[in-house]
């Protein structure tokens, strides 16, 4: 039963974080790619760590039509969240995102307050 509520709890909070997030300029139809290797063709333009901490570096920039690597390096399970798209929880592995319009996005983990980060697209 305490496990079932605590359970509960942090889907609520979680549920709420995301319903609190404003982010601007995504398109919806930007390609997505998680796992290992890298997506053929696509540039990793920069590589941004999910950690215990929350992302380092919080900030990157890009260039349009580049993607961003996020590597897992904790053992305690994390996200990346945008408006429009979130990778899976997971506490190992990478994920990949192509960003192909110039803008800011901000994005957060749902499993931590103090994760947050920003990709600068040029």
């Amino acid at each position: 039963m305490r496990e079932r509520l605590l359970k509960v709890l942090v889907g609520s909070v979680a549920a709420t974080a995301l319903a609190g997030c404003a982010q601007v300029n995504l398109p919806a139809t930007q390609a997505t790619f998680s796992g290992n290797p890298k997506p053929p063709g696509v540039k990793i333009g920069a590589v941004v760590n999910v950690n215990n901490d929350g992302f380092g570096p919080a900030t990157v920039t890009v260039r349009s039509g580049q993607a961003v690597e996020w590597r897992w390096i904790t053992a305690l399970p994390g996200n990346v969240v945008f408006k429009s798209f979130s990778s899976p929880a997971q506490t190992k592995g990478v994920y990949y995102h192509v960003f192909s319009k110039a803008g800011v996005y901000h994005y957060h983990s749902a499993f931590s307050a103090i994760g947050h980060g920003t990709v600068v697209v040029r």
